[in-house]
């Protein structure tokens, strides 16, 4: 037998779909978390949130039979929420819709779609610790021509071998010296951060970030943005007018220490309130900042009873701190470690994540081109959506922390 897309996408739409969603589930990373929290639809348009800036300052201790003291209000400004695309395109030969039966069909076509989601989820929840720019990585050097260095908290680890890149300068402005515009990526090492290109502009710089072609500033808004507490827009509030911040301690490159998050913590206490949230609050942190707080555990003095037992351990299992659970992803920052109140975000969606269907129903289609189509067939994952924080000032971060190398 031979499949048509619209026979093929009843496959997957019954065998495919619920299973592939399950990938989504198989770690506990931040991406999930927040999909556990709350998810309120919204339209194409976006969405308005109320956002509560100043309290009713009315108050009297009056007399008895007095007048009662003068009314007030709080005051409310209003937070513009709109949606991103993300999207994943997908290309397979159209051998595939010959397969004889349905089991041969969804086990050629749902391993390839099960990694596909994998990696999607993987964007998904690096999105989760940037500003919104879509940055893949940093240039640190760029003297080499088409092979590029890349440094900072990712190194060149985010590039994937053959993704169509676009490089920005720190202002946001697309690099496009000698004509070179889309560079794509022909090899990486991840442990040198050096990646070759096809073709760069011949104006990159050091600091430089490159981003998937097209996508710079259409990435959802993640800590980055949340969790700061620089003066600005905010989601169409006035930050510089309307105290909405977070609070970020600066570590300025100096050891990490556990008084930096007491610290930090009774910095932000300030605008938490006087009783900082617990079970709803964690520190995130990449496994380089875990293993710091580790080593700070080793000068002190430990009683081990190694008498009888099979096995000596002198590690610690898991760590916390002020009794806050303490969440590892490997896509944060090495050099930042988050404090954050999960209850505070939503997802603002028009689609959680999934297959795309085409405008005639199909999940599967056949690869157009101009002026005719390939032997191939695609599929593509799509996700609109956007991360909000209904109140920043229950967020902290402390940034510019210094860790170890090759973890």
């Amino acid at each position: 037998m031979a499949y048509t897309p619209t026979d093929a996408t009843v496959l997957m739409r019954d065998y495919l779909e619920p299973t592939v969603r399950n990938t989504f589930a198989e770690e506990d990373n931040t991406f999930k978390a927040l999909m556990s929290g709350d998810k309120v639809r919204t339209s194409t348009r976006g969405r308005r949130h109320p956002y509560y800036v100043t309290p009713n300052p009315s108050y009297g201790s009056i007399a008895s039979g007095a007048a009662l003291p003068v009314g007030g209000s709080g005051k409310e400004v209003e937070a513009k929420v709109f949606y991103f695309n993300q999207f994943m395109v997908g290309d397979l030969h159209k051998n595939i819709l010959e397969e004889n039966t349905d089991h041969a069909f969804v086990d050629l076509l749902g391993n390839r779609q099960k990694k596909d989601m994998q990696t999607f989820r993987q964007r998904l929840n690096l999105w989760c610790f940037g500003k919104g720019d879509g940055a893949l990585a940093v240039i640190s050097d760029a003297s080499g021509g088409v092979s590029v260095v890349f440094g900072g908290d990712y190194g060149s680890e985010n590039i994937i071998v053959g993704s169509r890149l676009w490089f920005y300068d720190a202002a946001g402005n697309r690099r496009v010296g000698g004509g070179s515009v889309t560079s794509t990526v022909l090899t990486n090492d991840p442990s040198t951060g050096t990646v070759t290109f096809d073709q760069v502009p011949n104006n990159l710089a050091a600091t430089d970030t490159c981003h998937y072609e097209q996508s710079y500033g259409n990435a959802p808004s993640g800590f980055a943005k949340h969790v700061s507490d620089v003066s600005g827009d905010y989601f169409g509030i006035n930050t510089a007018l309307y105290p909405v911040k977070a609070t970020v301690h600066d570590a300025m490159n100096n050891d990490f220490h556990y008084a930096m998050i007491d610290l930090v913590e009774a910095k932000a206490s300030r605008r938490m309130g006087v009783n900082s949230p617990v079970n709803d609050h964690v520190i995130i942190s990449h496994k380089v900042q875990e293993y710091a707080y580790k080593r700070l555990g080793d000068s002190l003095l430990k009683t081990v009873d190694a008498g009888g037992n099979s096995r000596l351990d002198l590690g610690f299992k898991m760590v916390s701190h002020n009794g806050k659970r303490w969440r590892l992803d490997q896509n944060c920052q090495r050099s930042i470690i988050w404090g954050i109140k999960l209850g505070d975000f939503v997802i603002e969606f028009v689609r959680l994540p999934g297959f795309y269907t085409d405008a005639a129903g199909n999940k599967l289609w056949q690869k157009p081109t101009e002026g005719g189509i390939y032997d191939q067939v695609q599929y593509a994952l799509v996700a609109r959506y956007d991360l909000f924080c209904e109140d920043r000032r229950n967020q902290w971060a402390i940034q510019n922390l210094p860790y170890a190398a090759g973890i």
